[in-house]
């Protein structure tokens, strides 16, 4: 198939989009004599601005009348042969019918949410995969060509030297760099400050790391950043300090990151960032790390058989254990033995 115009429409959240850019290489590679346009949000714009064989348009979502009327404005100029419907919400469903295409291929059934297989007319089938192979899957469905993962190129968008030449100055060469995002989207998958504090300390006791604090905006997040940089040494705050490009950037020099379940694990696998992943309240086979999944701590089976009575093999394979005890289940010595390749030391004395 030449000359074909492939779209891809995803426009949040920040992991789902770092994970849906891993289609882009494939894509280019089963069909480099087809254009590919990405829809995206202005923060999915913010990620994603520079990658390679991709144009992008930028819409916002639908709030209001207005909103509906430029988004319908932009959207009406644009012919796909494929539109690859890689997100099953609301917002998006209402997007689709503004969006011409022959062939609209989304979701299964299991996935599809809100009337999302109304606005397709074709899907891919059911399977219990990662998230990552769910977006490759949508790409398969285009013909016989051989869709495989083949790494992201993210890496290549970022520029930020000034910004990395701060970083050094805060954290000097030769000192392992530990990143530690703090916050997942929701409070459920977060891992409690004092647990933080208890692994940040282990890890100074033992090692010359610099701990980086990475994150967002939400309150949660800085007065857990502030918590931590009151009782702990050798610790860097920049939560809520940062762009996305920063973000990446910043991950893509330190030597790992620890984090729950959420947007900074896929953005630091992509920029070649090994991570140690927290997961209790989803499986880390749906949305764990992707290269890096021998770094999880996954302790979803055991809060599945003490807070729902249930067996892991009983649940749906999108299920979530909505309890804010399930991170509990994960302890810092667990998290720290992950640790210690990074930190060239073998025993947490704490």
């Amino acid at each position: 198939m030449k000359n074909l115009h492939i779209g891809i429409f995803r426009l949040s959240a920040i992991g789902d989009l770092a994970l849906c850019a891993a289609m882009v290489e494939p894509l280019h590679h089963a069909y480099p004599d087809a254009k590919i346009t990405w829809i995206t949000s202005p923060s999915g714009y913010a990620l994603l601005k520079g990658l390679p064989h991709v144009s992008f348009v930028v819409i916002d979502k639908i709030k209001s009348l207005h909103s509906l009327a430029s988004t319908y404005g932009k959207l009406q100029p644009l012919r796909f042969d494929v539109l690859l419907c890689a997100q099953a919400s609301l917002s998006a469903n209402l997007i689709y019918p503004m969006i011409r295409a022959k062939r609209k291929i989304g979701f299964d059934e299991i996935r599809a949410k809100d009337g999302h297989r109304h606005v397709i007319n074709e899907s891919i089938a059911f399977e219990r995969q990662h998230l990552l192979d769910g977006f490759l899957a949508l790409a398969q469905k285009i013909g016989r060509e051989t869709i495989e993962f083949k790494g992201w190129r993210l890496a290549e968008t970022i520029k930020e030297p000034q910004f990395i030449e701060t970083l050094r100055q805060l954290s000097p060469p030769g000192s392992p760099l530990i990143a530690i995002n703090l916050a997942a989207s929701k409070a459920e998958r977060n891992w409690p400050a004092h647990l933080y504090i208890h692994l940040i300390k282990c890890i100074s006791a033992h090692s010359d790391a610099n701990i980086l604090l990475v994150g967002g905006q939400q309150q949660l997040e800085l007065a857990a950043a502030n918590k931590i940089t009151q009782q702990c040494d050798n610790v860097i705050n920049m939560v809520g300090k940062t762009s996305l490009k920063q973000l990446a950037a910043l991950l893509a020099n330190s030597s790992c990151l620890v984090s729950p379940d959420s947007g900074p694990v896929h953005i630091a696998v992509a920029m070649g960032t090994p991570v140690i992943g927290l997961y209790a309240v989803a499986r880390s086979e749906l949305s764990g790390p992707y290269l890096h999944r021998e770094l999880c701590i996954d302790a979803y089976e055991q809060a599945a058989r003490v807070l729902q009575n249930q067996q892991k093999s009983e649940l749906d394979w999108h299920h979530r254990i909505h309890d804010k005890r399930a991170m509990l289940f994960i302890s810092v010595d667990e998290v720290f033995r992950k640790l210690q390749p990074f930190l060239l030391t073998e025993t947490c004395p704490i």
